[in-house]
């Protein structure tokens, strides 16, 4: 029997989600994780809160979608690489500084800092194509694992960043 306990992840949806929206674990929208799943020590919604104040003056990042990979265990996992831009790695290591406020645990802690790889899963429904630029322009905190169930997602809130 599995063990569940309240886990977030911060991530760029491609597409805006309204705050609360509400999805199953298979249908996640098109996103780059930003910060690989874990659980804190403290009120997400000050965590939230917390990020969009170290953020506010941040402009949008910039990054090219570069080459497939499989990832998982068994490389059953199909994404695509985006170019790893200092920009792009700066902002990653500034939402973990914050995130260090808040006790961090990371499910997967050797995806962080240096082996933070930016990536985008291919998706039936959507993807992202060799060549393609990605504008990160706002980050959103998901809680993974709404009413204590699992099998679902839900969106906390989205900080954007300031256009220039």
């Amino acid at each position: 029997m599995h063990s569940f306990s309240q886990k977030y992840t911060l991530a760029h949806t491609i597409s805006d989600l309204p705050d609360g929206y509400e999805y199953s674990m298979k249908d996640w929208p098109l996103h780059i994780t930003l910060a690989d799943v874990f659980a804190i020590d403290g009120d997400p919604g000050s965590l939230l809160k917390d990020i969009a104040t170290r953020l506010r003056t941040y402009i949008p990042v910039r990054a090219e979608v570069v080459d497939d990979e499989w990832f998982g265990e068994d490389k059953s996992v199909h994404v695509r690489l985006l170019n790893k831009t200092p920009e792009l790695q700066e902002l990653h290591e500034t939402i973990l500084r914050v995130l260090d406020g808040y006790y961090v645990v990371f499910n997967h802690p050797e995806y962080n800092g240096s082996g933070f790889r930016p990536h985008a899963t291919v998706q039936l429904k959507e993807q992202l194509a060799l060549k393609d630029v990605v504008t990160f322009g706002s980050i959103t905190l998901i809680d993974m694992y709404p009413d204590e169930n699992p099998y679902r997602r839900r969106v906390i809130g989205t900080i954007h960043f300031i256009k220039r």
